[in-house]
């Protein structure tokens, strides 16, 4: 089995003291616990049409 390493912010620095003090950018920016130290598959071929689609 391999050893589960911490995730960190940018490879650097851990979450725990991330705070977005910008609430325009708080949702575009995933900080808070339930969001962040996770790493989902992301594609971007169906989208890739318009890039900022209803953002």
């Amino acid at each position: 089995m391999a050893i589960q390493q911490d995730v960190k912010l940018f490879n650097r620095w851990s979450f725990d003291d991330v705070e977005v003090s910008d609430i325009s950018l708080a949702d575009y920016i995933a900080v808070t616990p339930p969001k962040h130290a996770t790493y989902l598959p992301h594609t971007a071929g169906r989208y890739s049409v318009k890039r900022f689609r209803k953002a």
